[in-house]
């Protein structure tokens, strides 16, 4: 199956025999739980393995875990670029060049 996706998507890669495997690991795990798919779309494909792989029957309350996680980093990214917009964080020297 990873072959004909290969060939009917050429230039397209992730369609490896594992990554199928995978997928539909994914799609087992979340296929009865809407609750959890608007979130787990938020999180990336690597963290969803990451907590597919160590949190087996368990995944909501990692999933909630990891989103506080991603706001509280994307909050913390858009301070600092507030700060570095304004100029805050530039290097003294190079503003009186």
């Amino acid at each position: 199956m990873a072959n004909d996706l290969l060939a009917e998507f050429p230039g397209r890669n992730g369609f490896s025999a594992q990554n199928l495997w995978l997928m539909c690991q994914f799609f087992k795990e979340y296929t009865d739980k809407p609750k959890l798919q608007s979130l787990v779309g938020e999180i990336s494909w690597a963290k969803n393995l990451l907590i597919m792989a160590r949190c087996k029957g368990e995944p909501e309350a990692t999933i909630r875990k990891f989103r506080i996680v991603q706001t509280e980093a994307n909050q913390q990214y858009d301070q600092f670029a507030e700060k570095y917009r304004n100029g805050k964080n530039a290097n003294p020297e190079k503003r009186g060049k």
